[in-house]
């Protein structure tokens, strides 16, 4: 097909002119019910497990050993060593998941005042430096790594030069009423033999980073931590409400009179639209802490 021709396709399926009757073939129905379909699927992949079936309002793709990767990555991208998975800050990183399930809060300190140091002492890790980042509501590990990132508190633990260990739980469960995915990560560097008295955290406690939730308050914030598949959906919805709006102004430029058949009414469409990128965000924020 001629270059020519192939621009006129793509001005005809995508802007309003006289050729197309000032109604885009991108915003007519077959093309619609495509889109309206591929953004349910979006919305159904991210809570159906492929393996059995089973509705889930819980994480599938968010994996330990994914999380090491992605951390390693990132401190690779700006010079540090990788960390070392350990294995007694993963089983203390287990310990504080399960605590948080079990008595149903999310914080760095539990109901009853326990520290996050406690979990590592009680696993023998003879710490120097300790952190701790916690994470939950996302749906992919790369969510739960961006979210870190994007929290300067979190990114200090993630990326800090002083630690040599990690150890990292994933666990399922029920937290405030709402089925979730909590991230734990344990963060840690051996005390050396007569090193003195640990340097992080403090005997008063390590000052750790505020929460930091991930909502559709602030959108932006939002779009790295929503699974690939929800970004494509979202973006595809603001795609189609720019073209209604595009058709809307032309119609009103060249003044001509609505057709509800051939043209409907854009500005209600476009905001359908809005709403489904509110959902697909909705159901894509996490909470880091």
């Amino acid at each position: 097909m001629h270059p020519l021709a192939i621009l006129r396709s793509v001005k005809h399926t995508f802007w309003p002119g006289f050729n197309n009757s000032f109604h885009p073939y991108v915003i007519r129905v077959p093309a619609l019910a495509v889109a309206t379909g591929c953004l349910l699927l979006v919305q159904v992949a991210g809570y159906v497990d492929g393996r059995t079936g089973d509705t889930l309002g819980i994480a599938q793709n968010i994996t330990e050993d994914e999380l090491l990767r992605q951390t390693n990555r990132q401190r690779r991208d700006v010079g540090l060593r990788p960390l070392r998975e350990d294995r007694r800050l993963a089983a203390a990183a287990r310990d504080k998941a399960e605590h948080m399930l079990q008595r149903g809060y999310w914080s760095h300190y539990g109901p009853e005042g326990t520290t996050p140091w406690s979990f590592i002492k009680n696993h023998d890790y003879d710490y120097q430096y300790a952190g701790e980042n916690l994470a939950k509501g996302f749906q992919t590990s790369s969510g739960v790594t961006d979210g870190w990132l994007n929290s300067p508190g979190h990114r200090e633990n993630l990326l800090g030069g002083e630690y040599q260990h990690i150890g990292i739980a994933a666990a399922d469960g029920y937290l405030n009423g709402e089925q979730t995915t909590v991230v734990v990560a344990m963060y840690g560097s051996t005390r050396p033999p007569n090193g003195g008295a640990p340097i992080r955290p403090s005997d008063n406690g390590m000052v750790l980073p505020a929460t930091q939730t991930y909502s559709p308050a602030e959108p932006l914030s939002v779009v790295r931590t929503m699974p690939p598949a929800a970004q494509l959906g979202a973006a595809v919805a603001l795609m189609l409400g720019v073209v209604y709006l595009a058709q809307h102004v032309t119609l009103r430029r060249k003044h001509l009179l609505w057709d509800a058949h051939v043209h409907p009414r854009p500005v209600l469409q476009s905001m359908l639209l809005v709403g489904i990128v509110v959902v697909l965000i909705q159901t894509s924020y996490g909470a880091v802490g």
